[in-house]
């Protein structure tokens, strides 16, 4: 007799839960999509296939709290929820994925409001990723196009970033390459200060980061409220030097060669240029052919041009000129004898 009664009011326990549950839930299907999008990177469109979706009562701060149930996407990042609560109020949808990598991407969405449907009638959760430690964003570009595919260095200090021009460079803390955007992403930075510089291949074209040193502080690197860093890489300023062209002709038209020229810093020495020696020049070429030399590669300054040598064979001819450099031009001067 006990045990009748026993199970008689069991059977009535197990009916008022489960018509509890009638009453917190309705059977209506929960679906949507899982995109990995990673901001920091640009890159964005991956699936979060099995990524595991939680429905809970507040937010989710870690896989240890209590959630109300859970589910798997498939292998397209498709989830579904059979079952969802009847009043969403204080309901919580938490989607995490884990890459191979080892970096786990995220995304908490209140029930209530959820992104709405696209224009194929699919509601799409977009992951981001959570970065461990300190995060550096290295941005290369070259006239607003995309460096891609060069290697970007991490150094401890100012000296081993100089070896970035070397075929392995030394100690550095961490290396990464740049992306269809431009930009190579580092993670799991200590404090302390990350020397940074790029270069297109093993032996290529060096690239400078500004600013060149980055430093992260306890703060940049702690779980709560670390933001992270950018620093972009730039190609030396290669723009041309300043040049002086010289021409020496007899007359207008027959041009002088092997006439040498020089290049003074002042007057006291190009005067020398009608001695029997030439004395304190900076440079010395001679005249091609078509009686010209190009003086490359100089400073934004005033020079003095000097010029002799034998017309005929045997009449020296002298002369010199100031000129003042300015800008990245090219600087002509005409000889004529």
């Amino acid at each position: 007799m006990r045990t009748t009664l026993f199970l008689i009011a069991l059977s009535l326990f197990l009916f008022a839960c489960h018509g509890d549950d009638v009453k917190f839930y309705e059977e209506k299907d929960l679906t949507g999509r899982l995109i990995l999008k990673d901001e920091l990177t640009g890159i964005s469109g991956g699936l979060a296939s099995e990524a595991t979706v939680y429905l809970s009562a507040g937010e989710l701060k870690s896989i240890n709290d209590k959630f109300l149930y859970s589910t798997k996407a498939d292998k397209e990042g498709i989830f579904t929820f059979s079952n969802q609560p009847r009043d969403q109020g204080g309901v919580w949808l938490t989607a995490k994925y884990t890459a191979s990598n080892g970096i786990v991407y995220q995304k908490q969405h209140a029930l209530a409001s959820l992104p709405p449907a696209n224009a194929v009638g699919e509601m799409e959760i977009k992951l981001n990723p959570v970065y461990p430690k300190g995060v550096l964003k290295v941005i290369w570009k070259n006239t607003d196009e995309p460096v891609v595919g060069a290697e970007v260095y991490l150094f401890a200090n100012s000296n081993q970033a100089t070896t970035i021009s070397n075929e392995t460079p030394d100690g550095h803390v961490q290396k990464g390459t740049t992306n269809a955007n431009g930009i190579a992403l580092f993670y799991g930075l200590d404090v302390g200060t990350y020397y940074v510089a790029g270069r297109t291949k093993a032996g290529g074209t060096i690239a400078l980061a500004d600013p060149p040193a980055v430093r992260f502080e306890t703060a940049d690197v702690d779980g709560q409220t670390k933001s992270e860093k950018s620093v972009t890489l730039a190609f030396p300023d290669i723009s041309p030097e300043p040049s002086i062209d010289v021409t020496a002709t007899i007359g207008a038209k027959e041009p002088l060669a092997r006439f040498y020229v020089y290049l003074f810093t002042s007057e006291e020495q190009a005067k020398t240029i009608h001695d029997r020696r030439v004395n304190g020049y900076v440079m010395r070429d001679s005249t091609d052919v078509n009686g010209t030399v190009s003086l490359k590669n100089l400073e934004q300054k005033k020079y003095y041009v000097g010029i002799r040598g034998l017309v005929g064979g045997n009449i020296p001819k002298s002369d010199y000129r100031s000129i003042v450099l300015t800008g990245n031009t090219v600087f002509e001067v005409d000889f004529e004898f």
